[in-house]
């Protein structure tokens, strides 16, 4: 009997779920099996990126138990170069060929941020020396110019001040308001208090010029004093974080499916791509075109659809989601490990609640978790159960409430994502 592949372009969050998905929905299906294919070694952990920067986080976590039957299903670290009808090509061979057939195929490559919101590296090794050296620069550095006010930028900035309180920190964004068009008014104005409150110089409005080749950089030491467009004089900066600009990763795909102006893939309700010849490939995550913020939690909506949607394929069935674009605003930004906003469509939650649900960790223990892994640590356990236990009997009901408060917006979220 001949396996037909179902290939994953791209190992990221939507990458992973759609893949673990497929696994749990294709059980003791033995006509299919799934690969997943991304052109690094090791699962890049976005949302510890910020924290990376200061200090060790483990956000680099290996593929190695990525499917729960890892001999039937596999991950192939490869550059996919070229996409055809019905197969792929790689630059580094996959059972002996460069040419991969596929019944079905996702593509979610994601989008290109600056270092330390991801690793240019290929290797797990390569990549830790990489957070490393940057660590080592801003610990050196007395005045940190950040560009680039979007969440990664005001995270980065509030890691910083949190761990060296009198380092000088500048952060410039090009817009009137801190992070990007689309979100409230208000929520900005919020965050912005939150920096400036923080002893952040914040510079609205404006930009430094730079060459490309220092933009391909992210993190330098300046060579020259730092100049803004409308000639503010930064001359004190001694280390300097490019935290600005995002493109989607499919330069790759200009020739063979429809991209919008910007770059990202045109797709169907059903998330397939919209283009003849091509129903049997699905995208998600990032560079979909879809008009909605681009945030690692709206690729859960998309996993569900695509998944669904192949499997149905797999029994002869049309496609049996639709996507609906998730509007709903919903927004967690850390400021360090104790302070941040979580915005939600019912108002902000603050320090505590930020500091609780996702500051402290980041969800580092979550993911490794969801990569069928156990987080090392060298944290002593014992202590942390009793500090837990403390603060459950004094703080139950605040407890309660933000779950609660949780259950309904994520309830909301997930609502407005999905139709049957």
């Amino acid at each position: 009997m001949t396996i037909e592949n179902i290939i994953i372009v791209g190992g990221g969050y939507a990458g992973v779920k759609i893949a673990q998905t497929l696994e749990k929905k294709l059980v003791g299906n033995n006509n299919y099996r799934i690969i997943l294919i991304d052109k690094k070694s090791y699962f890049y952990h976005i949302v510890g990126g910020p924290r990376s920067a200061i200090e060790h986080i483990n956000n680099i976590i290996p593929y190695s138990h990525t499917f729960k039957d890892m001999k039937k299903n596999a991950v192939h670290q490869s550059t996919v170069v070229r996409l055809e009808k019905n197969k792929v090509y790689l630059d580094k061979p996959f059972e002996n060929s460069i040419e991969l057939p596929f019944a079905y195929a996702v593509l979610s490559t994601g989008i290109r941020y600056p270092t330390p919101a991801k690793t240019k590296a290929l290797e797990a090794d390569t990549a830790l020396a990489e957070q490393r050296e940057i660590q080592s620069l801003v610990k050196k550095a007395n005045s940190i110019l950040i560009v680039g006010g979007g969440p990664t930028g005001i995270e980065v900035a509030g890691e910083i001040r949190e761990k060296y309180a009198d380092k000088k920190i500048t952060l410039i964004h090009s817009q009137k308001q801190l992070l990007q068009t689309g979100i409230p008014d208000k929520p900005r104005a919020q965050i912005l208090h939150k920096v400036e409150k923080n002893d952040i110089r914040v510079i609205l409005d404006d930009v430094v010029e730079l060459s490309n080749e220092l933009i391909e950089k992210s993190v330098f030491v300046p060579q020259e004093p730092i100049t803004t467009h409308k000639g503010q004089k930064l001359g004190s900066v001694d280390l300097v974080m490019l935290l600005f600009g995002s493109r989607p990763e499919t330069e790759w795909l200009k020739d063979t499916l429809p991209l919008s102006d910007n770059g990202f893939v045109k797709v169907k309700k059903t998330l397939a791509v919209d283009k003849e010849g091509f129903e049997n490939v699905y995208i998600a995550g990032d560079i979909a075109d879809i008009k909605e913020i681009k945030m690692a939690m709206k690729t859960q909506g998309h996993s569900v659809v695509v998944a669904t949607n192949i499997f149905d394929a797999t029994k002869g069935k049309k496609p049996s989601k639709i996507y609906k674009p998730n509007t709903t605003f919903l927004m967690g930004i850390s400021f360090g490990k104790k302070q941040g906003y979580i915005f939600t469509p019912l108002g902000a939650l603050g320090d505590w609640a930020t500091s609780k649900l996702k500051g402290k960790t980041l969800f580092t223990d979550r993911t490794w978790q969801d990569m069928n892994l156990t987080e090392p640590t060298t944290t002593n356990t014992s202590k942390n159960v009793l500090s837990n236990e403390k603060v459950f009997s004094t703080t139950s009901l605040t407890i309660i409430t933000i779950l609660t408060l949780g259950v309904v917006v994520l309830g909301i979220y997930y609502t407005t994502t999905t139709t049957a």
